[in-house]
């Protein structure tokens, strides 16, 4: 959508009355129109490029030096050159853990890829309602490769009960990062800008895990910059913000991808998976992914919902 400002400082808008089309005022006889930037929206075809960012900041105010930003990245272009120059290797698949059978659905482009051995998916409850509620014995994963498609599964699923709240445990997370670097790791939970199932520092202490990871929390992608005069409603300072720990840290991702807002709406999954898999790189799918939903947003504040960044390498592919 595009700002733009259809009413000029100093119209009176007058109370309104039945039928009265926008603009006016409701609750007061008039109102003086101040200056302002905008006051609507216009239709626009979606954003027209990507962007990827490399934020630095320290909650130690001490530490906001350009000698302490440099410090900061340091690690991620040691990960970068290693990929680079073939001294790291990844699969190709796809780890995802949630409570929600809708990522698993709109994962199909990577069923049909690579085939359903390839996706380690976390989980289904056969065993009741409530069984697995804080419960992590329901941490296990599911048996893909029984099933002829990923529709067949999730036809089946879809008539199992809920997972619940509280069985997705950091410790075997973090035990099963250890063991493998995939292509992908999705994790669903209800988040916040320091916290996503790990803290964020057992997010940079986490080693292995994959190459690119997308985290669907709310708030994943908060964080202030260092020395910044506009307010925001959010303290976390790049240091201890989740997604940014993800990529800078100990662990084998270059990218990471998250909202910084509240996210209550389909992530838009379906279309970077089918560009990632289709022979495409993570910038062009970021961008794909944005477009859907800038298109499925009817208005502000469902697109802020939908807002999306990546941090880290957007040149990665899965090829």
């Amino acid at each position: 959508m595009v700002a733009r400002r259809r009413i000029p400082p100093g119209t009176v808008l007058k109370e309104g009355q039945p039928g009265q089309s926008w603009p006016f005022v409701a609750g007061i006889k008039k109102f003086e129109v101040p200056a302002h930037d905008f006051d609507d929206f216009a239709p626009s075809h979606g954003p027209e490029l990507w962007t990827a960012y490399l934020p630095v900041g320290f909650t130690d105010e001490r530490k906001n030096t350009y000698a302490g930003w440099a410090e900061q990245l340091t690690r991620f272009f040691r990960k970068a050159r290693a990929f680079y120059s073939g001294k790291t290797s990844y699969g190709r698949g796809l780890y995802l853990v949630s409570n929600d059978l809708s990522l698993l659905a709109r994962s199909r482009p990577v069923w049909k890829a690579l085939g359903p051995s390839e996706i380690e998916y976390y989980s289904i409850n056969e065993k009741g309602p409530g069984a697995f509620k804080d419960n992590p014995a329901g941490y296990v994963r599911a048996d893909l490769a029984k099933y002829a498609s990923a529709e067949d599964f999730l036809a089946y699923a879809g008539k199992l009960p809920w997972m619940d709240e509280g069985w997705q445990a950091p410790d075997i997370f973090l035990a099963h990062m250890r063991k493998s670097r995939r292509r992908f790791v999705w994790w669903n939970v209800h988040s916040n800008p320091e916290f996503s199932l790990v803290s964020s520092q057992q997010a940079y202490d986490m080693t292995n895990g994959g190459l690119i990871a997308l985290l669907n929390g709310c708030g994943v992608a908060g964080f202030r910059q260092p020395g910044s005069s506009p307010y925001v409603d959010v303290r976390t300072m790049p240091d201890k913000n989740v997604l940014v720990s993800v990529v800078y840290g100990k662990s084998a991702f270059l990218a990471a991808l998250g909202c910084p807002h509240n996210r209550v709406n389909d992530e838009g999954g379906t279309p970077l998976f089918q560009e990632m898999y289709g022979g495409g790189y993570l910038g062009r799918a970021h961008l794909l992914r944005l477009r859907q939903q800038h298109r499925t947003s009817p208005d502000p504040g469902s697109l802020r919902t939908h807002q999306e960044i990546l941090i880290g390498d957007p040149f990665l592919d899965t090829r």
